[in-house]
């Protein structure tokens, strides 16, 4: 995260895994606040932190107003858009709810997310990678596959980008949408697939409500 002890660098690695932070505190007050603890440890640039909440506030904001979950339901649950959600997913509101999240801890990292201009220049730069996820998962949310391949083979930091896509996406589509090839061909040894799953349903069953 840092080049020495006192120069924060913009990173991706919280971004990547702030998922969990969506679904565990569904208060967005209460969600920033344990993402910029988190930061304060260990991705202190503005950019790092502000790439964060915007992954987070963009599966909040898909949980609580497209998914369609039903109380009690988890995400691991059977897909939510067998019967679709009273409100598939408004791109433009989307974009706009992440953007301006973002924008409370760094305003250029805001306006880059609400321009949609995003320029794949194969860098590791949060400003690249972060809003690549995002667009590619607002242009089509419904095609969980697509978006992923396209990701995973546009150069630069693709597991980054695939990692934040996926959580956006996974949320949207649920788990059962995922492509059965992928979900059967994943390594299930002590910490493999079934592990995650588990590890899963009971992160979401100890959620604060």
């Amino acid at each position: 995260e840092t080049m020495d002890q006192d120069t924060p660098v913009p990173s991706n690695g919280l971004a990547m895994k702030i998922a969990p932070a969506s679904l565990f505190f569904p208060r967005k007050r209460e969600m920033l606040q344990t993402i910029e603890r988190l930061a304060s440890l260990t991705h202190r640039h503005s950019a790092s932190l502000a790439a964060a909440v915007a992954v987070a506030t963009g599966i909040q904001y898909i949980v609580s107003k497209c998914a369609g979950y039903k109380a009690g339901e988890s995400p691991l649950d059977a897909h939510p858009l067998e019967h679709p959600p009273e409100h598939p997913l408004d791109a433009q509101e989307f974009i706009a709810c992440v953007a301006d999240a973002a924008s409370l801890y760094d305003a250029y990292f805001g306006k880059v997310i609400r321009s949609g201009k995003i320029v794949n220049d194969l860098s590791c730069s949060v400003y690249t990678t972060v809003p690549n996820a995002i667009w590619t998962f607002a242009s089509r949310p419904t095609e969980f596959r697509k978006g992923m391949i396209e990701l995973v083979n546009s150069g630069g930091d693709t597991d980054t980008k695939a990692a934040m896509y996926g959580a956006l996406s996974g949320a949207f589509n649920g788990f059962s949408r995922l492509p059965a090839a992928w979900v059967e061909g994943l390594e299930d040894g002590k910490k493999g697939k079934d592990h995650l799953l588990e590890v899963a349903e009971a992160l979401y069953a100890k959620r604060r409500v």
